[in-house]
């Protein structure tokens, strides 16, 4: 009786393993196409609110430069057109962030752009200096016992880069599933912002991110080329001179301080790329 018993339990424990072996696939392919659905209605809003759309599809590390070059000549062609070019991951937090601006506005989405366009200016500077200022707060919190020494610390010393030491195409960090070309149909480059609304809340506020890339693009021809929720590139026709490279990196420390003091660990050393770098690259955890 025992063996019987023995038999019988290993032929049941065979069936239930084969029927769970049998609905991962199914439960993956669910999520799938939970994923292809939200990226359909992300396109979907997105040409409705005028901008076109091109499916990109799967890219990795490897495809960073060419994926660059194809960039900037369909940058270019786009530009003539009316439109500026922006390559967009379809993330989670990118797809969350647009929903959250656009839901509520669908039946009116032009006149909810028109008002993002006419929203007034802020002033870059104010905002790097306020910024800049809450950040030297932080740091030298003389209570705190992970204090950091201003100077020493984050503004550093002048460094010696390696020969490659530059940012030269735009930086994927690994592979991008549900990469897409949005072409907005703006002039001016910081305009895109009022369509795909980046920022928050650790970064600057979408129509903070508006009014900063205006400065950039006006000083230094910087205009927005990549961006997924919580990634933001900018591409420059040529590196920053270098008498105004430290001013920039300030001004980027104030803007998104992790690429400081989880990147380049010091302003000197983001200087010092930035005067040779035709890409900057941001990120907030």
């Amino acid at each position: 009786m025992s063996i019987i018993f023995i038999l019988v339990a290993i032929v049941a424990i065979f069936f239930v393993s084969k029927q769970i072996l049998q609905k991962k696939p199914q439960e993956t392919n669910v999520e799938e196409n939970q994923d292809s659905n939200r990226n359909e209605k992300i396109i979907i809003l997105l040409r409705n609110l005028g901008c076109k759309v091109t499916l990109l599809g799967k890219f990795d590390s490897d495809a960073e430069k060419s994926l660059t070059e194809q960039y900037i000549k369909d940058a270019t062609i786009q530009r003539q057109n009316g439109f500026v070019r922006v390559l967009v991951e379809m993330d989670e937090l990118f797809t969350d962030n647009l929903f959250i601006e656009f839901d509520e506005h669908l039946d009116d989405l032009e006149r909810h752009i028109q008002e993002r366009l006419a929203t007034p200016m802020t002033d870059a500077r104010a905002i790097f200096d306020e910024r800049l200022t809450e950040l030297k707060k932080i740091y030298s919190d003389s209570d705190s016992e992970d204090s950091i020494d201003w100077e020493t610390d984050i503004i550093g010393t002048n460094v010696k880069l390696e020969q490659d030491e530059a940012l030269k195409h735009i930086e994927l960090g690994g592979k991008t599933d549900n990469l897409i070309a949005v072409d907005v149909p703006v002039k001016n480059a910081y305009d895109i912002f009022c369509y795909l609304p980046f920022g928050g809340p650790e970064s600057p506020s979408p129509m903070e991110q508006r009014s900063i890339a205006k400065y950039w693009f006006e000083k230094y021809g910087a205009v927005p080329c990549f961006m997924s929720g919580d990634v933001l590139q900018y591409y420059v026709d040529r590196p920053v001179k270098e008498k105004d490279a430290y001013s920039l990196a300030l001004e980027q420390l104030g803007f998104c301080p992790d690429i400081v003091t989880q990147g380049y660990d010091t302003v000197k050393h983001l200087e010092k790329i930035l005067s040779r770098s035709s890409f900057w690259f941001f990120w907030w955890d």
